[in-house]
């Protein structure tokens, strides 16, 4: 089950066109949507991976990730570590 937020979505619930929204978000936080919910996502990740509550091949999905590689991709960029560097700290 996929429990991420889409943009799509939150443009809906907020009755404005998608490019309505993305120009009023990023007016407000100076900073794209997506790239804000990414973070938001994977800074989730980390912590679940601190906690060892949850592990990489478990909760990609649920982060709105398509595939694993992708995932761990977006995290080491994100952090400078893969999962399993910060899981095993």
């Amino acid at each position: 089950m996929c429990t991420y937020l889409k943009i799509e979505g939150i443009a809906f619930l907020c009755k404005m066109s998608l490019s309505t929204f993305k120009k009023c978000f990023i007016k407000e936080y100076n900073e794209n949507p997506n790239k804000f919910l990414q973070k938001k996502r994977l800074a989730k990740a980390k912590e679940l991976l601190q906690q060892r509550k949850q592990k990489p091949s478990e909760m990609y999905l649920e982060l709105g990730y398509k595939n694993l590689s992708n995932f761990r991709a977006a995290f080491k960029n994100e952090f400078g570590l893969t999962p399993r560097e910060v899981d095993a700290r």
